[in-house]
């Protein structure tokens, strides 16, 4: 598993939507308005990526199918505070699990 770290606006999610047109793995956004935001900028990169689904819909419904090449999930924080209704304070990461990449640039 990939873990991509950099402050805002650093090329992270630029690098998710490319990892989604390559592997066609469903990007997890915070909301429906992200999703937009993600399918206009695959749009102006001119790549084809499956359509993103919010934090909350992975995790409360039913009716969301698997997908069959994993899921990029943008932003945990934003994700997480999604569906809690009180602030996230902290997360914690098993570093075994992920390949860090610091350098993101797209």
């Amino acid at each position: 598993m990939k873990l991509l770290l950099g402050g805002k606006r650093s090329g992270k999610t630029t690098k998710l939507i490319r990892l989604s047109a390559a592997t066609e793995a469903v990007l997890v956004v915070s909301s429906h308005v992200v999703v937009g935001s993600i399918l206009d900028s695959a749009k102006y990169l001119g790549l084809s990526i499956p359509k993103p689904i919010t934090f909350h819909a992975l995790v409360h419904s039913t009716k969301i199918e698997s997908a069959p090449n994993g899921y990029l999930i943008d932003d945990l924080y934003a994700c997480m505070q999604s569906v809690s209704p009180s602030p996230v304070q902290g997360i914690s990461i098993c570093s075994e699990a992920f390949e860090l990449s610091i350098d993101v640039s797209v």
